[in-house]
Order: C-alpha cells, then structure tokens, then sequence
C-alpha cells in the first residue's frame, strides 16, 4: 500500500513561510511497533503474528503514546506513528508505503 500526502500553505496571516505539520498514524492496541535500527522505518506486528514494515519519505518519522476509542466504551492504551517535518514555499510532500514482510 503506498500513499502520499500533499501538504499545501493555506497563506492568510501565516504567510508562505515555512510551518511545521505532523502526520499521524493511530495504530491498533493489538500492534506492537517499533523503530528500524538500520533504516528509517516503523516494524509492525500483529496479534496474529504477521510483520509489517512502513517507510516514509519527507519527513522524520517517530513512534508515540495514543488511546484507542473504538469498542466505543473502553479506552486502550496504544501507539501511533508521528511523521513530522516543515513546509516550504509550495509546500511539502510526504510519501509514505507499508509493505507485508516475508520470513
């Protein structure tokens, strides 16, 4: 799955300078996730014990805390991938690809 958002300046009292965003993914409380030592990546894990892997360009990707709302009663500790960069001029891109990891 590969995706890729386009981050474009909205102008107003901000002006075309640059602006920091953040992108988030909100993962399932059932994933484990963490950093690639050797590569600019987030490994994913599910319960049923298949691994992912997402890499992303245009930005520094980070891991962090989140809660999960979706039984729609409990809340649930979870983690979230953080994409975080700046703006410039036109604006930004970031692309971004998970990918199913054989073995």
């Amino acid at each position: 799955l590969r995706g890729e958002d386009r981050l474009v300046p909205g102008g107003g009292e901000m002006g075309y300078g640059i602006a920091p965003f953040v992108l988030r993914f909100h993962l399932h409380p059932d994933v484990q996730a963490s950093l690639s030592a050797d590569t600019p990546a987030v490994l994913l894990r599910t319960a049923s014990g298949s691994r992912w892997r997402l890499r992303a360009a245009g930005a520094a990707l980070a891991l962090g805390d989140s809660v999960y709302l979706g039984s729609g009663v409990d809340m649930r500790r979870c983690q979230q991938i953080i994409l975080t960069g700046e703006t410039e001029g036109a604006g930004a891109t970031v692309k971004w690809a998970l990918r199913r990891e054989d073995g």
